[in-house]
């Protein structure tokens, strides 16, 4: 009988030490779990900080874009009134047998279709 219940007791003293065992890794788990929670918060703010950054970048990038147009066709319009100029000075100093006006106005009806 002696044997017995000193079996019986070792049994309960090794599940003892199972729960026991099973509790500390509990708790570090939820150490653990409680951690990652917190670095999710924190990625989940930068990401949000990226996100505003990306929205602020793009509408940067669409100002940008209707500025860079914006030169591009005054640059446009500018060369080819420089490229029109030298022309006519050129057809009058030859004097060729169309009028000089009807050659402005096909010159300045080019420069409204190429913008």
């Amino acid at each position: 009988m002696d044997k017995i219940q000193d079996d019986f007791l070792e049994r309960i003293n090794n599940m003892i030490s199972s729960c026991r065992d099973a509790d500390a890794k509990a708790n570090e788990t939820l150490t653990d779990l409680a951690d990652q929670g917190d670095q999710l918060k924190n990625i989940e703010v930068t990401l949000n900080r990226i996100d505003r950054t990306v929205h602020g970048a793009r509408g940067n990038i669409s100002r940008l874009k209707g500025v860079q147009q914006q030169v591009i066709d005054t640059l446009r319009v500018g060369f080819q009134r420089k490229k029109i100029s030298k022309f006519i000075q050129l057809i009058n100093r030859k004097s060729s047998p169309t009028p000089p006006t009807n050659i402005r106005r096909v010159c300045l009806c080019r420069i409204v279709f190429l913008k």
